[in-house]
């Protein structure tokens, strides 16, 4: 069975027989090395699951098996998506790990990390309709996760991620870049600024990358994996708990900052996988939230036909959110705002295909949800002397009532 060995840029953290046939239960052992340097979700597994925390984290550094367009990528490289992953050594730009075969000394982290040297576009330019017929694979383009077609570009050293849409509306990426501008109004925390590019006649979306080979991007799913989650606690509730264990600055405003984020665009895509925080293994500890991304698959583009939300249901909503919101006084939303989200949205839609009935849905939609929520938060902030009143004296107070 062939050996490997997982490596933090040219630190050797642990070893690892895989079976490469295999796209589940491939991990046949582990013989750590360097706890230290392991990748935060294996080092902070316990030592009886370790060999599944690695196998998970590996597994998140293959395509996805929903990938658009995986059949294209397999056939060019006519291996399963583990063997094609480590055909780039499971090299990524999320973070400075990657895994190598074990007796191999030739290899060396300077020479061919993604983030200081070039890559290969040929995997890539595949999903634009480009085809080689000697495809290089040392690339990021194999071991990027998600379900949509994406590739990796280089320029002026600096890293870009462009992501198609999907059918049949194909607006997930003008919704990126309408959203990364209303977020430039409203979001307290950090987020992803994107654009729109044309490759191909492919509308995609465009965005830098956050990451770097120093600090790695740690899921929320990951976070929460590092201890068992009771089966009375929210796993909302969960990961806080865990943010508040690890002492990640920020994670309050950023956790609610998202939830009112996704509500007000109609976020139909936010899971455990797509957020989280930043976090420095050598010091081993937590920068803070990594920027907000992946907020395409909103604003009704998977809706054949996009209708106005039923006032009642946008009512009810938005009062259960803001009365969850541990301080609604960080989130008070500007009103002034409320007529300039049609022009938001309709400065990206002119360069998109969506037709003029369903981008004045979308619009309505969204200006219904914030003028909405914006009221409610009002009034939770004018409750907030009374529920921070100590219990006695509220009670009292109830009691003369």
């Amino acid at each position: 069975m062939p050996g490997y060995i997982l490596m933090n840029r040219n630190v050797e953290t642990a070893l690892l027989q895989i079976n490469t046939k295999k796209e589940s239960h491939f991990v046949e052992k582990i013989e750590v090395l360097n706890k230290g340097s392991l990748p935060f979700p294996v080092k902070y597994s316990q030592e009886i699951a370790r060999r599944k925390a690695v196998e998970n984290w590996i597994s998140r550094r293959l395509l996805s098996e929903h990938r658009i367009g995986l059949s294209k990528v397999l056939n060019k490289t006519g291996r399963n998506r583990l063997e094609s992953s480590l055909m780039s050594y499971s090299l990524s730009l999320s973070d400075g790990f990657w895994i190598k075969p074990e007796g191999d000394f030739s290899l060396d982290w300077n020479e061919i990390n993604f983030f200081s040297n070039r890559f290969s576009y040929d995997v890539g330019n595949l999903i634009f309709g480009i085809d080689t017929t000697k495809p290089n694979y040392l690339t990021p383009d194999l071991t990027v996760n998600g379900r949509m077609e994406k590739t990796w570009r280089k320029k002026e050293g600096r890293t870009w991620l462009l992501k198609k849409g999907s059918a049949p509306y194909f607006e997930e990426p003008f919704n990126e870049k309408a959203v990364s501008t209303l977020l430039t109004k409203i979001s307290k925390v950090p987020f992803v600024q994107y654009d729109v590019t044309f490759i191909q006649r492919y509308a995609v979306s465009i965005c830098e990358n956050f990451a770097s080979e120093d600090i790695e991007f740690v899921s929320a799913a990951d976070l929460v994996k590092t201890s068992e989650c009771p089966s009375y606690l929210p796993v909302d509730m969960h990961l806080r708990e865990r943010c508040k264990y690890f002492n990640i600055p920020n994670y309050k405003e950023f956790l609610d900052d998202i939830k009112i984020i996704d509500y007000l665009i109609g976020n139909m895509d936010r899971h455990l996988g797509n957020y989280g925080f930043l976090y420095d293994s050598e010091s081993d500890r937590f920068v803070g939230p990594a920027p907000i991304f992946d907020n395409g698959s909103s604003l009704n583009c998977q809706d054949e036909i996009v209708q106005a939300e039923p006032i009642n249901l946008v009512r009810q909503s938005s009062k259960r959110l803001a009365h969850e919101l541990s301080h609604p006084e960080w989130f008070q939303l500007n009103k002034a705002l409320i007529p300039e989200l049609k022009d938001i949205l309709s400065s990206v839609y002119v360069e998109s295909a969506i037709d003029t009935d369903r981008a004045h849905a979308v619009e309505l939609n969204l200006a219904n949800r914030y003028a909405v929520l914006s009221d409610y938060i009002e009034r939770e902030i004018e409750l907030l002397p009374q529920k921070r009143q100590p219990k006695k004296q509220r009670e009292k107070a109830e009691y003369e009532l």
